[in-house]
């Protein structure tokens, strides 16, 4: 990390030990004073440990839930039913093909990434 000391840690052994008797110091992640400043410190991949990662953590938690993944599912038809429409009636415009209900439909299927 650019901003402080990186320790190494090469046995299992060695990981074992810090992660087990020092987590007070290795439980929270390294400041990126780039990505917090980007994401106004609101990237849950990134954000220090307190309040506000409890509640992003908390509405992802319920915005990805199995019930509300149920729910999304007629958008993700839509979108992949208007992607399929567009294919067919433009098939040289190539924009579509980097969109998110591309990815998704064709994923699964053709090993697309």
């Amino acid at each position: 990390m650019a901003n402080g000391t990186m320790v190494v840690l090469n046995t299992p052994q060695a990981v074992r030990f810090v992660l087990d008797t020092k987590n007070s110091v290795t439980a929270d992640r390294p400041d990126f004073y780039v990505i917090n400043y980007v994401t106004s410190n609101l990237h849950l991949g990134f954000i220090k440990y307190g309040p506000t990662w409890r509640t992003l953590r908390k509405a992802a938690t319920e915005i990805l839930n199995v019930k509300a993944c149920t729910q999304h599912l007629p958008i993700q038809y839509a979108e992949s039913a208007q992607l399929m429409y567009d294919l067919l009636m433009e098939p040289e415009v190539r924009t579509c093909l980097c969109t998110p209900p591309f990815k998704t439909c064709f994923s699964r299927t053709h090993d697309f990434q």
